[in-house]
């Protein structure tokens, strides 16, 4: 228990924040703009749009409100990503907290994430496959996996 007590953390703010940026980085890629600089994108604007260029208008407007919820929700993810994690905004940098008036909650997260499953499923139900399960999770290993590598980065640490 004393290598988890110490390591602990430090372990897991470190994962908090992996994740997280991971998460920005992700959610502002899916919902990027369709061309930047004259290239295309792969996004769900980019999706939304050839759909508003198609016959279906229900699957148009349908797809279009959820993305004007999403991009309403990501607005501050976006920010985060653009100035601090992609590209160091020179005047971030320079600041104790970047972007002290930006705040990201958890719950934007989550959102954003529930509004691009639906985005998703809408697309998929038009196309007539099987909506993929988003919410099920894919987890290699346990506990025991975990506590295994602690241990081995503590005994790495220590010099054993």
């Amino acid at each position: 228990m004393t290598v988890l007590s110490n390591l602990a953390p430090g372990f897991f703010a470190i994962t908090r924040d992996v994740l997280r940026d991971d998460a920005f980085i992700s959610i502002s890629r899916l919902t990027d703009r369709s061309k930047t600089l004259g290239k295309s994108n792969l996004s769900i604007v980019t999706l939304v749009e050839l759909a508003e260029k198609s016959d279906n208008r229900e699957l148009a407007s349908a797809a279009r409100a959820l993305l004007d919820q999403l991009l309403a929700r990501v607005e501050n993810i976006r920010q985060w990503r653009d100035k601090w994690l992609a590209h160091t905004d020179f005047e971030q940098s320079a600041l104790e907290q970047p972007l002290p008036n930006t705040k990201v909650k958890r719950g934007d997260i989550d959102e954003a994430l529930r509004l691009v499953r639906e985005i998703m499923r809408l697309f998929a139900v038009h196309l007539s496959q099987n909506p993929v399960e988003y919410d099920m999770p894919i987890v290699p290993g346990d506990a025991d996996v975990l506590a295994r590598l602690l241990e081995g980065m503590n005994d790495s640490d220590n010099g054993t």
